[in-house]
């Protein structure tokens, strides 16, 4: 622990009997306590070495100071009052990682939802923004072959019969598939079904967006 919290009251009632050296000691050995958040060895000689007593009264110091207020047990002298602090600010660092990871969790899933719509987007408009588009240079590359069967209205393609008209609810499962839950009436959901894409596109899309955010992070770390 680099911070523990001194509770001045407590303190002087508790140590207002010690004198000047007792109560220097008894400050170097809780500050000791918590900065290895571990009781203090159980060899005197040693403790007395660790806080930098050197003469006869520190020495003696140590002795009475820690018959007083710590407690000799198998893993060594302990001191309930750091005990608790310990305990208390170790519970707070796992609450805080715990909630952490789920903010993290949240932020990948949405990330990978937004980055599967972007995909659709890119995939089914020629001429979107390169912003708006993934990594992938494929889909930032506008088709200028216009002249086959498949084209008619200047260049617009025609739409795949059988393959689009998915529902919310199918959507809503197809994300579930690859664990990311979100909920029917998502916006990102609506835009998706306006582009009237086929499952197996929507199951492309969410894999590639995937694998770009596993590449990323890799690369960060």
């Amino acid at each position: 622990m680099n911070y523990y919290e001194h509770h001045i009251g407590d303190y002087a009632e508790a140590t207002a009997h010690l004198t000047f050296i007792e109560d220097a000691t008894y400050s170097r050995l809780i500050r000791k306590y918590y900065a290895t958040e571990k009781p203090l060895p159980m060899d005197v000689k040693f403790v007395q070495r660790l806080i930098n007593a050197r003469s006869k009264e520190e020495k003696n110091a140590v002795i009475s100071v820690l018959n007083e207020f710590f407690t000799l047990t198998d893993d060594g002298w302990r001191q309930d009052r750091c005990d608790h602090e310990i305990a208390r600010f170790k519970d707070r660092q796992i609450k805080a990682r715990r909630s952490a990871e789920g903010r993290w969790q949240s932020s990948s899933s949405e990330q990978i939802l937004s980055d599967s719509t972007t995909t659709s987007l890119c995939d089914r408009n020629a001429n979107a923004l390169p912003t708006q588009c993934s990594p992938n240079t494929i889909h930032q590359t506008p088709n200028t072959n216009l002249h086959t069967p498949d084209k008619q209205n200047n260049g617009v393609e025609k739409k795949n019969e059988g393959t689009g008209n998915l529902s919310p609810a199918q959507m809503v499962q197809l994300f579930a598939k690859e664990g990311i839950n979100i909920p029917l009436d998502d916006e990102r959901i609506n835009e998706m079904l306006r582009l009237d894409i086929s499952e197996k596109e929507v199951a492309d899309a969410i894999l590639q967006a995937k694998d770009t955010r596993r590449r990323a992070s890799s690369c960060r770390s």
